[in-house]
Formats: C-alpha cells, sequence, structure tokens
C-alpha cells in the first residue's frame, strides 16, 4: 500500500501538540506528490482546457439547428452573473455552463449573439462587409480595474482566441441585443441565471410586441443544448478522466490523513489540498465530508463536527478541471477496522454497485441500473433483518427508499448534476453518455423499527462511469472500494501519523520519487493581513 500514499501531511499547528506528532508547531508544509498510478506527471493538470476547435463544431452545431427555424432567426446567450457573498464580497465567479459549453469564455458581463443567414450590409461589422454571424460581446480593457482584479480578455482578444467574427464592448450590449431583436423573425434564447438580462430582453421584445413591426417568436435554446451535451465528444472524455484522476488522489489523501477524533474539517482541507496541487482550480461542489450519523444526511456540507472514535466517514467530493467536474465518494472507518454492522451494511451497497456496474451499456437506461442496484439494496436489508418479505416484491414496492431514498445515477459534465433539464429514465444509453452510479444506505440515529446497533451508519459508494462502444469504463477505478483494502489504506496512513512520518522526506520518495528538497515550502510562516 505504501504506493498509495498521497498527502505529505498538511502539518498544522492544532495537530502539532499532539503527543504522537513529532512536528513542531508551525513545521513547514511538504509539496503533495500523488501515487504512483497517477498519470499526468509532476505537473499536474493546471490550465488543463479544450482546445479552441471544440467550440467552433459545437457552434457550427448550434447554428445549424437554430436555422432550422427560418430565415431571420437570432440566437442571443448570457454569461452568468457576479453574486454577492456578503457585504461587497463577491463570490468566486464561474461561467454559466451553457456560455461555457457555446464560447468557452470565461467573464462575466459576456453577451453572445448568433445570426445564421442574414445577407450582407454594408458596414455591419466584418472586413466583407458581410453582417457577422457570431457577435461576441464583452468587458472592455480597463487598467485601473484590472490592477484590482487581474488582466481582462478585451474584445480583440475574444475574436483571435474564442473564434468571434466581431468582438464589442459592454457599453453597447443594449443597442447591440436591441439591433439584433430588431431583425429576427425567431429569437433563441439562452439565458440560464442572469435575471437583469432577462428582463431587459422581454422589455424589448414587449416594446417589439407594441409597435406595427411586431415581436419575433421566443424560443429557449437551452433544451438543444442540455441534449448535446449528454454525450461527450474525445476531448470531453478526456478533461473528465483528468477531474477523476485529481479526485482520486485527494480521497486516497483524506483516507490517509485520517485517524479517529479529528475534525470532519481536517479531512475536508487533505483531499482539497490535493485537488489544488494537481491543478483543479475549484471544486465541482461543496464537498461532503460527514463524520457518524451525519454521513445520512444527503448533502450534509458544513464539515465542523469531531468525530468519534468508531465512525465511519463518508467523504463526497469531486475536483473540477477545464470546467468539468468529477463526483466520486467513499465511505470508510476512521479507525481502520469497520464494526461488523459497518462492514455489514457497507458490503451490501457494493454489491448494489455492482449489480448496477452490469446494467451499464449501449442499449440500456438509468431505470435499468436503479432497479438493479435498488434490487440489491433490498435483498441485503432483507438478509440483515432490516425489512421483511419477498425482495422482488418490496424492491417493487419501493420498501428500500427509507434507506436508501436517492436515485443511483445522474448525468455529469459541466455540471455535477449534467443537462440539468434531461432526466435519464428509460432514455437509451449510448456510447459517450458520463454518469455516476451511487447506491446507499443511511440509518439514522433513531430511526424507527430499527435495532440501534444500525443507527448511525452511513455508507454511499460512488464512481463516475462512461459508456462505450462495448459496455463501460469506470474512470475512477482506481480508488479502493473493496473494504479490506480501504482498512489498509487507513491503517497505513493513521500508523504514519503515530509517528510522524507522513510528513518526511523519505515517505515522500516512496509516494512518487523527488528531491525531498525541492517539496519544502514556507506555509508555516504566520499569516499576514
Amino acid at each position: 500500500m505504501k504506493d498509495r500514499l498521497a498527502l505529505l501531511l498538511l502539518a498544522a499547528p492544532a495537530c502539532a501538540q499532539s503527543k504522537d506528532l513529532l512536528l513542531p508547531q508551525g513545521a513547514p508544509v511538504y509539496r503533495f506528490v500523488p501515487s504512483e498510478g497517477w498519470p499526468y506527471g509532476p505537473e499536474g493538470v493546471h490550465g488543463a482546457a479544450l482546445p479552441a476547435s471544440e467550440f467552433a463544431e459545437r457552434r457550427a452545431a448550434f447554428l445549424e439547428e437554430i436555422s432550422r427555424h427560418g430565415p431571420g432567426t437570432v440566437a442571443i446567450a448570457r454569461s452568468a452573473p457576479m453574486a454577492m457573498r456578503n457585504g461587497d464580497v463577491e463570490h468566486e465567479y464561474r461561467q454559466d455552463s451553457d456560455f461555457t459549453w457555446l464560447t468557452g469564455f470565461p467573464e462575466p458581463e459576456a453577451t453572445a449573439i448568433f445570426e445564421p443567414g442574414f445577407p450582407e450590409v454594408e458596414g455591419a461589422g466584418s472586413p466583407s462587409g458581410e453582417r457577422p454571424v457570431y457577435t461576441l460581446i464583452v468587458r472592455a480593457k480597463d487598467r485601473r480595474r484590472e490592477m484590482w482584479e487581474g488582466e481582462r480578455i478585451g474584445p480583440d482578444r475574444a475574436m483571435k482566441e474564442f473564434g468571434a467574427d466581431r468582438g464589442e464592448t459592454t457599453r453597447k450590449t443594449e443597442e447591440l441585443v436591441r439591433e439584433a431583436i430588431s431583425r429576427a423573425k425567431t429569437l433563441v434564447l439562452v439565458n440560464h441565471l442572469d435575471r437583469e438580462f432577462g428582463e431587459m430582453v422581454d422589455r424589448i421584445v414587449q416594446e417589439r410586441r407594441a409597435s406595427k413591426e411586431g415581436a419575433p417568436e421566443v424560443v429557449d435554446g437551452r433544451p438543444w443544448i442540455w441534449t448535446r451535451r449528454m454525450v461527450k465528444s474525445p476531448a470531453e472524455i478526456e478533461m473528465l478522466r483528468k477531474a477523476v484522476e485529481v479526485t482520486i488522489e485527494g480521497h486516497l489523501a483524506a483516507m490517509r490523513a485520517s485517524h479517529p477524533g479529528m475534525n470532519e474539517g481536517e479531512v475536508e482541507a487533505a483531499t482539497e489540498f490535493a485537488f489544488r496541487a494537481l491543478g483543479s482550480p475549484r471544486l465541482g461542489y461543496p464537498s461532503i465530508c460527514g463524520g457518524g450519523a451525519r454521513a445520512c444526511v444527503l448533502h450534509y456540507d458544513s464539515n465542523r463536527e469531531f468525530t468519534g472514535p468508531n465512525d465511519l466517514l463518508l467523504m463526497d467530493a469531486g475536483a473540477e478541471v477545464g470546467s468539468y467536474t468529477a463526483d466520486v465518494t467513499r465511505t470508510w472507518p476512521l479507525s481502520g477496522t469497520f464494526t461488523p454492522e459497518q462492514r455489514a451494511i457497507y458490503e451490501v451497497v457494493l454489491r448494489a454497485q455492482e449489480a448496477a456496474l452490469e446494467k451499464v451499456r449501449p442499449g440500456g437506461s438509468f431505470l435499468q441500473v436503479q432497479e438493479a442496484s435498488a434490487l440489491e439494496i433490498t435483498r441485503g436489508l432483507v438478509r440483515l433483518g432490516l425489512l421483511e418479505g419477498d425482495p422482488v416484491e418490496l424492491a417493487g414496492d419501493r420498501a428500500y427508499g427509507r434507506f436508501f431514498p436517492h436515485g443511483t445515477s445522474h448525468w455529469l459534465g459541466l455540471d455535477v448534476h449534467d443537462a440539468s433539464g434531461t432526466r435519464g429514465g428509460r432514455r437509451g444509453l449510448v456510447p459517450g453518455m458520463v454518469f455516476t452510479v451511487e447506491p446507499g444506505i443511511y440509518i439514522p440515529e433513531g430511526m424507527e423499527g430499527v435495532d440501534p446497533k444500525w443507527w448511525g451508519i452511513g455508507v454511499r459508494i460512488e464512481d463516475d462511469v462512461v459508456v462505450t462502444g462495448s459496455g463501460y469504463e469506470n474512470l475512477s477505478a482506481r480508488l479502493p472500494r473493496d473494504p479490506d483494502e480501504i482498512e489498509s489504506l487507513v491503517r497505513e496512513g493513521s500508523a504514519a501519523f503515530r509517528a510522524g512520518g507522513a510528513a518526511g522526506p523519505e515517505t515522500s520518495r516512496r509516494a512518487g520519487g523527488g528531491d525531498p528538497d525541492r517539496r519544502r515550502t514556507t506555509a508555516g510562516r504566520p499569516h499576514r493581513p
């Protein structure tokens, strides 16, 4: 298991006072070194991005689709707005996924206008005199603002790097949108989050409706994009593979950092340290790191409680790379040993996942995956005495629902719940679809009619799969699921923690090689405001 060491520990002053940890206060943090299974080299995946050709192909397909509405069709897409956190502090900005899919443009306040099939108009904006098919309206370059906020892309780079036929600045947003709508017989609108922009478009359309010119028919362009997003290109699958591999390393780091009594936030920090160290700029969603009975809270993400000596730890965390997110869950005993009841529940969930995975193939469906998982969960609950009756009948009646209240799968991609306007159901699976397989069993404290020995056990096992021509590939298969392997991994990490060896250079060489002196940082220095 030594090849699985993924964390050269985050030496924290709070831990340094432990008699078992042979590190001084303020000890320097050692650089993260991934496990031997890490496929992307020491440089990680920093700066990973899809090629411009990927977005050009998407826009060509989008233009072809909107042209089906007939002559005079205009499409307008809007970026996500900035969001305030509190006071004058903004949330970290992350672009709307539909806008990302179409343009790849990462900044706020951006608008894309698509006008296929319009005749040549003198002075319309392009060098040839043709009306530009793709106009990208972006924030202007501004030295003063860039000193505070960082470099802006600007309209020139919007054309050179993001494929726009015409680049304009945001001071002309309403003017250009109004002009485009005035020419439109059909308006295809892609606006998921910006309410203020939507109100502006509605106002312009209503003004047109009240005038003699009349208003265009307004069509929601998002469902077509969502359908296209369901099937990933080879480049998208490779980006998801990167996100999953980073996520695997984060989960390995968390397992190796685990020991009874630690705070959930420490485990979360170990995972997210690995994510950032290997090149993920952000999380795909807030990490879920629930110890003990908190593992039974499906979207628990406060991650601030201390754990008990025999607690399970459920971690649901995914790194985002190149705007694509992984979504992986593992559950492990912080002590390094499952109790008999914990292991019994874990093995039921593992069998349910295996049964579900067998249904992942071209021509299959989400419904088949769900039914296989639910039936195996039900069989296990009957074997353990948590349900009584015929498993097939019980599964048909959804008797498992109080223990397994969520679906087994959801789409995965630019969003953790990707293509949110679509549903799996009976939709046929085709190669290139990517989704999760994540059965679970949750038994909260005090659950009525359940022997108290089962209380407080929550287990979920989640992997990310891509449908292939002959079946599926489990992108996260490298992360252990076998309970014996998980126990061994956690025990090894706990032993290294107690000995203080997890932060030592010799351990780092076993974990992945390299000069240990190059891995030291100055992260132990005091914070300066």
